[in-house]
């Protein structure tokens, strides 16, 4: 009895694809759910950590304080929504296996040779 490649590739597809998504599901898990006063919080700390650092010379006047501040918000944010998409990917591709090795196992069944005698 010979065994088939085909079948065997769509089983690792399958496996792989479980174990993408369960590794997605659980990054998405354990990443923290913030509140828009938790961001709040977070660009007035990185703002005065940010203006802490910098030397008198280099300090933006008053004006530009909230622009700058926006940003650091905006940055913050982006931070958080590129680590909930990464987890993401990780499941749509995981997804994306299991779909492909489904496929493949139907069509080898569906397209199999009759074993020789």
């Amino acid at each position: 009895m010979r065994s088939n490649i085909r079948q065997q590739f769509a089983l690792l597809f399958i496996a792989v694809g479980i174990g993408l998504v369960g590794y997605g599901w659980y990054q998405e898990r354990q990443l923290p759910v913030y509140t828009p006063d938790d961001f709040e919080l977070a660009a007035d700390l990185n703002l005065s950590l940010d203006l802490a650092r910098m030397t008198a010379e280099r300090q933006p006047p008053p004006e530009k304080i909230s622009e700058l501040r926006a940003a650091i918000r905006a940055d913050v944010e982006a931070n958080d929504r590129r680590r909930h998409d990464l987890a993401r990917s990780w499941m749509q591709t995981g997804l994306v296996l299991i779909g492909m090795g489904i496929v493949q196992t139907l069509i080898s069944r569906r397209f199999a040779t009759p074993a020789r005698s």
